[in-house]
């Protein structure tokens, strides 16, 4: 519909796990019998291979494009590493379409950026088609400069409750990892601060209560730090009695090939991964997730976070999540809107925590959203406690916050608060549903002041 609208570029924004793969896989087949030459860029081996496999799936002939191997132009399809086009670019026929897997990386100044510009200069109607889980960068750069639509999927939240993802169970510590004194290098925490941190006994001892606890052999992906950081996971959790192993870009494709395979066979307990089992990784069999990366990134956060809603009938996820991932950027569902303007420098840093809807249960650890009364965990009452306001008339009144929250939750209080809300974009206000919240929070606690007086 957006290439039929007129759009040269239209940016498709669906969840991980949602078979984005699948879906640009049936459009390149339709290509194909209709004579279309179409590229796939992609920009990791094993992503090569999942989306060669998917158009074998789909009967598509085709052939790659990548390092030591020769340029076949008879098949319209190709499937290709952006980072070998790039070099090859006037040896390459110029497509009519083109199609960016994980596309966030398509920034100004980006890979992927030159090879469209080069091929557009040569083919002015070339359609390109991006399509991505997490269409944000941590660098708050805008992707319009190389989308000019977005064409929205469904939400984890629709996926979940239709049966095409998992349902999730949350956990965090009591103390997540304090992460306040540490630097920031390119927008993320330090790398080498954040492995200090995360490499100390005690950390690494509660990784694997908390997994005897929630998960206790059930196959599980660790996210990490560092390369060194994997390798003392995965050696902590063999010392502990469970099989495990680490997996990294430097392995070789055969030994990453074998590890993916013992996981997903169920030979592996524990699978600790640096910078490899996240965007476009698909891993089979996993069945929770244990966040020991702290980062600032939400793509990279949802990215993890979706290797473990692949849908198994009876299966619920788990998140472990010890860093503070889930207060920096909410649940995995939480409701999100996206932009292909990006984010102005300075609007994303230090959000306030209020922003983020979601809260801790102390009796269990479980991490849900704000509006539940109870854990939806243990059943543990969330309780709310009592504020007192300024003097009115000699006496002090008494503000209960769940008569704010009990309204804010109703049918009513969520229509208005959408309301405002737009509102609020209208103004160019940063967050307006939290300024509506506030708004509207504020307005009907004085509602209640007024109610309570009148009534003595």
């Amino acid at each position: 519909m957006a290439i039929r609208a007129g759009f040269k570029a239209p940016l498709m924004v669906s969840p991980t796990g949602s078979g984005k793969t699948v879906m640009f896989a049936y459009l390149v087949s339709k290509l194909a019998h209709n004579g279309k030459r179409t590229v796939i860029l992609a920009h990791r081996k094993e992503l090569l291979d999942q989306i060669s496999d998917t158009l074998k799936d789909f009967r598509v002939s085709h052939d790659l494009i990548e390092p030591g191997r020769n340029y076949n132009s008879n098949p319209l399809t190709h499937v290709a590493s952006v980072f070998s086009v790039v070099r090859r670019l006037h040896g390459i026929i110029v497509p009519d379409y083109a199609i960016i897997d994980e596309a966030h990386h398509a920034a100004q100044g980006s890979t992927w950026n030159k090879v469209i510009g080069h091929w557009r200069k040569l083919n002015p109607k070339l359609i390109v088609f991006g399509v991505t889980a997490t269409p944000q960068r941590l660098s708050g750069e805008g992707l319009d400069v190389s989308f000019d639509t977005m064409v929205m999927g469904p939400t984890v939240a629709e996926l979940i409750k239709d049966g095409y993802l998992a349902p999730y169970k949350m956990f965090a510590p009591p103390r997540p990892v304090d992460m306040s004194g540490v630097k920031r290098n390119m927008g993320d925490f330090s790398k080498a601060e954040s492995a200090a941190i995360m490499e100390k006994p005690s950390i690494m001892g509660d990784a694997i209560n908390h997994y005897r606890k929630h998960l206790n052999g059930a196959p599980t992906i660790g996210f990490c730090v560092s390369i060194e950081h994997a390798h003392h996971m995965a050696e902590t959790y063999k010392a502990n009695g469970f099989q495990a192993a680490s997996i990294d870009g430097k392995l070789s494709r055969k030994d990453r090939n074998q590890i993916n395979k013992d996981f997903s066979r169920g030979a592996l307990n524990y699978m600790a991964s640096c910078d490899l089992v996240s965007e476009g990784y698909d891993v089979k069999g996993a069945v929770g997730c244990q966040n020991l990366r702290p980062t600032e990134s939400l793509s990279m956060c949802l990215q993890q976070w979706g290797r473990v809603l692949r849908f198994v009938p009876g299966k619920t996820a788990i998140i472990l999540d010890h860093v503070g991932n889930s207060a920096r950027h909410g649940l995995p569902d939480t409701k999100r809107e996206w932009s292909l303007q990006g984010t102005p420098k300075g609007d994303k840093k230090q959000r306030d925590p209020d922003d983020i809807q979601i809260k801790q249960c102390k009796a269990c650890g479980a991490v849900c959203a704000m509006y539940h009364s109870n854990c939806p965990e243990c059943g543990t009452e969330f309780k709310i406690k009592a504020r007192k306001v300024d003097e009115v008339e000699g006496t002090l009144e008494e503000i209960l916050e769940h008569e704010k929250e009990t309204y804010l939750a109703s049918v009513e209080g969520v229509k208005r608060l959408k309301y405002l809300a737009g509102v609020g974009k209208l103004r160019g206000y940063k967050n307006p549903e939290g300024w509506a919240a506030h708004v509207l929070g504020a307005v009907k606690k004085k509602e209640f002041k007024n109610r309570r007086r009148a009534n003595g």
